[in-house]
């Protein structure tokens, strides 16, 4: 067994082998300019529509040789944690906005690209009509820079649906911009995940009464870890329970509400007649078991004394039966 396909894929490169549609390099030091060039010179020969180069410290000067390697059916790129910069970004961002990549997801978590780079994907954004997911999480590009993606959402041209920017240093200002861009009847994004930022009750509360605009594609909104307190908490709860919002999944597990006010407002928005499918103190991740919802649930309330938890769920018992908010 070869760990992550290194050696098999080094080997197609020498022996001249069809690489395949798919691409996957991991667990290799990749920043070899010798690597990277052969690895372009394949991706300009062959019909490679899947990169996923990921973890191997390519650089600036990696990320431009990728960018320059001309017209390719590159489908999905994923560049995460490459230490690729503000610099690297430019090069991506270049090739993106010039169609030489007919890209439509975009994964550079993890690059340090910060408010430059940023700057230079919403540029990028503003003439890309292929690009529909975009994953930036961890890339301290804070309020300045999530003004900026966040302008490119708005023009007319941007055909982004799903986008990521946990991690970003991300606060109420950053938030308001956010709130705009989903109010623009240009946004169509569906999934947007803003958690592990500096998101205070009033950029929370404005984010989610954005979604209210009529016809509103947003589904999946996720605030996990972020400064909601219980009055936050409860306004936004207001806003769930007397608006038919598009939304279908909102999360605001990990953030500084007490038990017993989640436990209230998970009854409020998980009435029969409401179309929220989600406990919204629960963490976005995949469909768990029922068993597995339970230990979720639990984890939230860590850090409160363990017989006012027990006693806190013995109360509410009969709720959680009668609503099934842990689903």
């Amino acid at each position: 067994r070869v760990h992550g396909g290194n050696v098999l894929f080094q080997c197609s490169l020498v022996m001249g082998q069809k690489l395949g549609t798919r691409v996957r390099v991991t667990n290799d030091e990749f920043g070899s300019d010798n690597k990277i060039t052969t690895l372009c010179k394949r991706l300009t020969t062959e019909q490679i529509t899947h990169l996923t180069l990921a973890y191997e410290n390519i650089g600036a000067q990696g990320a431009r040789q990728i960018a320059q390697v001309g017209k390719c059916p590159l489908q999905y790129l994923d560049l995460r944690n490459n230490q690729i910069g503000s610099e690297g970004t430019l090069f991506i961002a270049s090739a993106i906005q010039t169609k030489t990549f007919p890209i439509q997801v975009l994964c550079l978590q993890e690059n340090q690209i910060g408010v430059d780079g940023a700057r230079f994907i919403s540029l990028a954004l503003q003439q890309n009509r292929t690009l529909t997911n975009l994953l930036l999480n961890g890339n301290q590009i804070g309020d300045e820079g999530t003004a900026l993606i966040c302008g490119a959402i708005q023009a007319s041209r941007c055909s982004l649906t799903v986008l990521n920017l946990e991690a970003n240093h991300i606060g109420r200002d950053g938030a308001h911009s956010i709130a705009a861009a989903i109010q623009s009847n240009n946004c169509l994004l569906r999934q947007l995940k803003l958690g592990f930022n500096e998101i205070d009750d009033a950029g929370a509360l404005a984010v989610v009464s954005a979604t209210q605009r009529h016809q509103c594609p947003l589904k999946l909104l996720a605030l996990e870890d972020n400064q909601i307190t219980d009055k936050g908490a409860c306004h936004i709860a207001s806003v769930v329970q007397t608006n038919n919002l598009s939304l279908r999944t909102l999360s605001l597990a990990y953030n500084s509400v007490s038990l017993h006010l989640q436990l209230v407002i998970s009854d409020m928005v998980a009435m029969p007649h409401k179309p929220m499918r989600k406990n919204i103190f629960h963490r976005v991740k995949s469909t768990p078991s029922s068993h597995e919802k339970l230990k979720v649930f639990l984890l939230l309330a860590a850090s409160c004394r363990w017989d006012e938890v027990v006693k806190q769920i013995l109360s509410k018992l009969p709720s959680l039966l009668t609503h099934e908010i842990i689903s």
